[in-house]
Order: structure tokens, then sequence, then C-alpha cells
């Protein structure tokens, strides 16, 4: 830790940022002197607050986010759910749930990018002043296991203790979801990590991250109660814009349904006329191929949207390839076949007929090919030729 804290010195800025924290230390301590109240502690506490005030809005944003993402958590984990074979849309739609919520997984970054600089700029500043205190007898905290140098370690366990309850304290507050087996197991390893972590700091720099994380959850408490507040309405608009999405869904598919019904009738209709016509049975009506899809009736209800619309854009390829009805037939659909088999059958204007399941195949490799095209097109600026009316 030692020669990550020393690798700095070589850079003059870094220099001058730990000349600027030693005449700031030493500044706080004369301003202390005159108010009749001479002590380091003092010092460490109010250079803590400023620290505190120059960095709380980035913390803010970073907690804002974090406490977001943690509650976007279960809505995430369904979309993984939802969506485990296809990594593509589930990327897609964490991202736009995320942006949707204004949170960023990147928001914590630039906080603790910024603390650490200025933890490591304050061990070396500490160790500066600790090589020569200008007033030794206010260089010491009786109340922590004697006569304790700020300039080195706590040789008792007492400050590293609290630095881990204060840090303990903080997770608390600024924990979003306690239930949450991740976040509970880091609300236990970060006070560790601090225990022993102080146990090597400069009692000083100790100090200093005691009254940062105990300043820090005094202000995260008003901020947390502010939040759940804003939380809760948001969570009641997007109940009430999920109500009115369902309700929209209901009507288009009553709509649908409806629309499917005329279409049955109307094709009994023609049957019955065409029967009368021709003095023969009204034969069995049965639904459309191609008005089933507009139907959500026929369809499994937990459908997925965009596999429904990728069902009604291969019914309209077909359409376009001149299939005009959808019928079972039975036969030997292979050579080895021992029986016949009930096959899905395509029958086309012009009088062939084609399974189901092999213009299923060529429609993959159609899209397939207009995928290359789409790419050729991006690439390399080819324009697809329009077709002549």
């Amino acid at each position: 830790m030692d020669l990550l804290f020393t690798s700095f010195a070589a850079f003059k800025p870094w220099q001058a940022l730990v000349n600027g924290i030693v005449a700031l230390i030493e500044w706080i301590f004369t301003l202390t002197m005159d108010l009749g109240i001479p002590s380091y502690v003092l010092t460490i506490l109010a250079l803590t607050i400023v620290i505190k005030l120059l960095t709380q809005p980035l913390m803010n944003k970073q907690m804002r986010s974090t406490r977001k993402i943690q509650l976007l958590a279960p809505q995430v984990e369904e979309i993984r759910k939802r969506y485990a074979t296809n990594p593509q849309k589930m990327n897609q739609l964490t991202m736009e749930l995320y942006k949707e919520n204004n949170a960023s997984m990147t928001a914590g970054c630039l906080p603790m990018l910024i603390q650490m600089p200025i933890i490591i700029a304050f061990y070396q500043a500490i160790r500066r002043i600790a090589e020569g205190p200008a007033y030794p007898e206010y260089f010491s905290i009786p109340w922590v296991g004697g006569e304790l140098a700020l300039g080195s370690p706590d040789p008792t366990i007492i400050l590293a203790l609290i630095a881990a309850l204060a840090t303990l304290g903080q997770q608390l507050v600024t924990m979003g979801n306690l239930k949450d087996p991740q976040q509970k197991t880091m609300m236990w390893i970060m006070p560790v990590m601090f225990f022993f972590m102080v146990r090597r700091f400069p009692a000083m720099l100790g100090l200093y991250w005691i009254f940062y994380s105990v300043i820090g959850a005094v202000i995260m408490l008003p901020l947390k109660q502010k939040w759940a507040k804003e939380d809760k309405i948001k969570a009641e608009e997007l109940r009430l814009a999920r109500e009115a999405e369902e309700q929209q869904k209901a009507a288009k598919k009553a709509a649908a349904r409806e629309a499917a019904r005329k279409r049955a009738e109307e094709r009994r209709q023609n049957l019955a006329k065409a029967a009368a016509k021709n003095g023969k049975p009204l034969p069995v009506a049965e639904p459309s191929f191609f008005d089933m899809i507009d139907d959500p009736d026929y369809f499994n209800e937990n459908m997925e949207e965009d596999a429904l619309e990728e069902e009604k854009a291969f019914r309209q390829w077909l359409r376009d390839q001149g299939v005009n009805r959808v019928h079972d037939k039975k036969f030997k659909e292979h050579p080895w076949s021992s029986e016949d088999e009930v096959v899905r059958m395509c029958y086309f204007i012009n009088g062939s007929e084609a399974s189901l399941r092999e213009m299923r195949g060529k429609y993959a490799q159609f899209q397939q090919q207009k995928v290359a095209e789409d790419m050729a097109a991006s690439m390399f600026g080819f324009k697809k030729k329009k077709k002549e009316k």
C-alpha cells in the first residue's frame, strides 16, 4: 500500500495537490487555535466536511443511480429469464430500462475515482505533518487507548473497530435492497476490509474515514427518504401506465376478435351462396390461415410480441409468394415413412403446393439474404433497386 501511495511522488501537479492539503490542514489548525480550541481532531473534522461538501453532488448522483439499479434488479432479472436465449434482445431491453429510469451502471465509478486520489494525497500530507508537527501537544487522541500519535497507525484495534462500525452504518443507510444477497454480502465485506486498512493507516487518516462515513450516513438519511417518496410516485405512474397499456392491448385484441368473427361470417355467407348456386351441401368452414394471425384466440397468450410480429411477417410473405390457402394433407411425406402423416400444406394460386415446413425454410433463407443486402448497403452505400410499378 505504501508503494501505491508513494508512486505519485514524481508528478509535480500531484506534489502541488499534497502541498495544498498540507497548507489547508495547517490553516484550519491555526483557525482552531485562534478560536481557543486547538485540536488536530477538529481540524480533520473540518477538512472532512469541506471535502464532503465538494464531492457530495457527485456522491448524490452515484447513490441515486446505484439505488435505481438496485430497485430495478427484479425487472432486470425478469428480462434475463424471459430472453435467456436472445442475448441481444436482453441487453437492448436492459439498456432501455436503465435509460427510461435515468440509471447508469458507470455512475458509481466517478465519485470513487475522485475519492481515491484525495485519500492518497491526504495520506502523504499526514505523513509529512507527522514528521515534525508544529504543536505536538495537540497531536494525540487520549480517548483512544492513551497517547496515540496521529501520524502513526493505532497500536490498538479501537480506531479500526470504530471505522468498521462507521462503514457498516453507512452501508446500512445507502443500501437500496438489503434482501439482495449480493448487496448483503457487500454490506459485511466493506466494514471488514476497512477494519484491516485502518489498522495500517495513520490514525489521522483513520479519523478522516470515520468522519467521512458518519457525515455521509447523516446526509444520506434525508436524501434516502426523499428518494423513497420519488420512487413511490414513479412506481405509481408506471403502474398506471402499465394498466393503460394492458387496457389498450385488451381493446386491440377485442377488435381483432371482432374483425376475425366478421371475416369468418363473411366466408360462411359466401360458401352458403356458392352452395345454393351449385346445389351442393354447405361445406364446413375452416378458419383462414391468414386470418388466424389477427385473432389472439388462436395463439398462446404468452407468445412474445416480437414472435407474433415475426409470424405476421411470415404469413404476409406467403401471400406475396402466391399462397392463397393452407390446409392439412395426409400422405407419406418421406419415402421411408411406414404410414401417412398429416402435413401442413401451402396451396398456390397457380395450383402448385409445398409443405409449410419447406416454406419456413425458404423464408429463413430470404431473411438471411435480406440481412446480407442491408449490411452491404450500409457498408458500401449500395442502394436497392425500386420495383417499377
